[in-house]
């Protein structure tokens, strides 16, 4: 695609005339997330938080409105399969504008049963009229009728070599899981991510309150609320009258957003006894903070990273908690790194006590919450992640302390960056003097068993890493590695 086309078309767009019948508001929103993923390479939920705050939707456009733009990415590989079969041209030839309306509406029409045919026809050419594209509304409405005629008849089927998009991933994604686990796994893979789960996860900041607090704040809020899946100290919930930053128990620090997976790191990492603490790779500062709730009062907390904005917020949810976390904009994967720090009196001369490198890593643990990542991810991508990982995890060795804590987290599923870099690491000069500290005792019972099910995520268990896959469990994909240093 003409990325600077584009660009200046979503410019144009955004200027619609004034007498331009308006259409439906939730799909108008999901329509601009969807042009920020596409033009501008945003993040969805980042997106569509912005856009569903200055929309003022009720709460249920913007429950369709969510569902609409998440649907849509998460199916977008079986989207572009079945309107390429009733275009003359490729969609991705298409202006951007008319691609979205027709992928908005093609979702509609399959997988949105609540959602009649004749209003997703209609509505999207609305859309289309609405971003100035006149011409193409015969297009957008013809091609939609012929979908929906289409399923009406049972003709919208997936051919056996076209099983990826069916699951909406890319023929080469699908491709990369079935090699790493198996075409079984790799199809229950792809069908947990497309699970619909509309709850959000928080984590309860024990300084500043209790589990029971947290719930009865939410409760009176309105909102739907149930314990966590697997953790004492993580709660659900979905709904509410008002946005989260606008309650009393936000400003007062007392929870944080955070999947449960991601929240593991902080159960399993021993820090109520760390005095001196480093996460190399820190912002936007989940993993952090929580760190610092469970260290000791004295603690010394060093959050680095290389983005000043992100490393921004993270500054400011301490604040918020309540806790006192140091900020460095740093590259964590320069080797000089810990000398550097040693001579402005950041890090003692016997190194930290704990250590995470929770790397920048390919996401694909993330589909379900972050559906881009399946336009944007492909093999040669996948290759950049591993030697930048492996420079980090050394560096963050050189940290750590005789008898300190080495933590390797990231939130993907493949192996290259996980237990194969791990233990390529442990095999190296950097890595002589670590080795593997089993966690299975220390995992939730609950969780233990359910990653015990299933035979080769048994035997990483027994291996001494955590590998959580969405089929396995209903949480973020992620893994987990601890390590200790001995002399």
């Amino acid at each position: 695609m003409n990325t600077e086309r584009l660009k200046a078309g979503k410019e144009k767009a955004e200027k619609p005339a004034a007498k331009k019948q308006r259409p439906d508001p939730a799909r108008l929103c999901a329509a601009r997330v969807l042009a920020d993923v596409v033009l501008e390479h945003a993040f969805s939920n980042e997106s569509l938080d912005r856009h569903l705050r200055s929309a003022d939707l009720t709460r249920e456009e913007a429950a369709f409105a969510t569902a609409l733009t998440y649907g849509t990415l998460s199916r977008y590989p079986a989207l572009d399969l079945q309107l390429n079969k009733l275009l003359e041209k490729n969609l991705d030839s298409l202006d951007v504008w008319v691609g979205i309306c027709l992928r908005l509406g093609a979702w509609q029409i399959l997988y949105s049963y609540a959602t009649p045919a004749s209003a997703a026809v209609n509505e999207s050419v609305k859309l289309c009229r609405y971003f100035g594209k006149e011409s193409a509304t015969g297009l957008v409405n013809a091609v939609l009728r012929k979908l929906d005629r289409a399923r009406i008849e049972g003709k919208i089927t997936f051919r056996s070599k076209e099983i990826g998009p069916s699951l909406g991933l890319s023929t080469e994604l699908f491709g990369l899981f079935r090699k790493w686990y198996g075409e079984e796994a790799a199809v229950s893979i792809g069908r947990a991510f497309l699970d619909d789960d509309v709850w959000l996860t928080l984590r309860v900041n024990p300084r500043q309150g209790s589990v029971e607090e947290l719930r009865a704040a939410f409760l009176g809020n309105g909102a739907e609320v149930e314990s966590g899946r697997y953790l004492p100290g993580a709660l659900r919930i979905k709904g509410g009258e008002r946005h989260l930053d606008e309650l009393e128990a936000y400003r007062t620090g007392l929870f944080m957003v955070q999947d449960e997976a991601a929240q593991l790191c902080g159960v399993l990492s021993g820090c109520e006894k760390a005095k001196e603490i480093i996460d190399v790779c820190a912002a936007p500062g989940g993993k952090t903070c929580d760190f610092a709730e469970r260290s000791p009062d004295g603690a010394r907390i060093l959050a680095m990273d290389l983005n000043m904005e992100r490393l921004q917020k993270l500054k400011q949810n301490a604040e918020r908690l309540g806790l006192h976390i140091t900020c460095l904009e740093r590259d964590a994967s320069q080797t000089d790194l810990a000398q550097n720090l040693r001579d402005e009196g950041l890090l003692s001369a016997e190194g930290a006590d704990f250590v995470l490198a929770d790397v920048p890593c390919s996401g694909l643990g993330l589909l379900r919450r972050k559906a881009e990542i399946r336009l944007r991810m492909s093999y040669e991508e996948l290759l950049r992640f591993p030697p930048l990982q492996q420079k980090i995890l050394e560096t963050a060795a050189s940290l750590v302390r005789v008898g300190g804590h080495l933590m390797y987290s990231t939130c993907t599923l493949n192996p290259q960056e996980n237990e194969n870099l791990v233990r390529s690491f442990l095999s190296s000069q950097a890595g002589r003097n670590f080795r593997i500290k089993p966690l299975s005792g220390k995992l939730p019972p609950k969780l233990r068993a359910d990653l015990s099910k299933e035979a080769s995520s048994r035997r990483l268990l027994e291996e001494g890493f955590i590998l959580l896959r969405p089929d396995l469990v209903p949480l973020d994909g992620f893994f987990i590695a601890l390590m200790e240093k001995e002399a």
